[in-house]
């Protein structure tokens, strides 16, 4: 070929619109046995603050997760509330209402929450995982900033947040949070953006 440049382009609508929330062990362990295997009030009320406030008040948040992640959620809790819950998953069949959305397309979906029809209703998406749905769209260059809660444990966990560049993002020292202790573990909030 000579004189032509071809471009491949990663779902551009997507690009670097995705927020993505996480508690990690020390080895950046996110769940076992399909369950968090910590219980921190004070990180779930991050996470719930984080996930459901908006400046629109005619809008709300995504939440996208993955098949896994949703049963993790206790029943009585499910949908999660003041959010449009999206579950991505090859084994249940399609579904949509007003508050939950299930896909078995995560590009389609993430371009829809973000570009498409139903952007006009959501403010922020969130990725709140599990591993696969946390990897996918770091691969995919969908994500600009990172919340990570970081538990100064290790425990024995059997899933993992994997596919991070940390060189590709940056601390903003601002928002960590001082050390703080509950049930007898240290832990403390951060936030990453995407560098340019």
């Amino acid at each position: 070929m000579t004189g032509r440049t071809i471009l491949i382009m990663k779902q551009p609508n997507a690009l670097r619109k995705m927020s993505l929330i996480v508690a990690v062990d020390s080895k950046y362990g996110i769940g076992k046995n399909n369950a968090l295997p910590w219980m921190l009030r004070k990180d779930m009320k991050f996470f719930v603050e984080n996930t459901t406030k908006t400046t629109d008040p005619a809008k709300v948040n995504a939440v996208i997760m993955g098949r896994k992640c949703w049963e993790s959620i206790p029943k009585k809790f499910r949908p999660l509330k003041d959010r449009l819950n999206v579950v991505i998953t090859r084994t249940l069949p399609e579904y949509r209402d007003d508050n939950l959305i299930i896909s078995q397309n995560f590009d389609e979906i993430v371009n829809e929450l973000i570009s498409g029809t139903l952007s006009e209703k959501v403010e922020k998406v969130w990725n709140i995982g599990g591993g696969e749905i946390y990897r996918m769209a770091l691969e995919k260059d969908y994500v600009k900033e990172l919340l990570v809660t970081k538990i100064q444990k290790d425990f024995d966990a059997d899933i993992f947040l994997t596919g991070v560049e940390w060189d590709r993002f940056q601390e903003d020292e601002s928002a960590r949070s001082e050390l703080m202790t509950e049930n007898g573990l240290d832990f403390t909030f951060h936030r990453y953006c995407y560098v340019e």
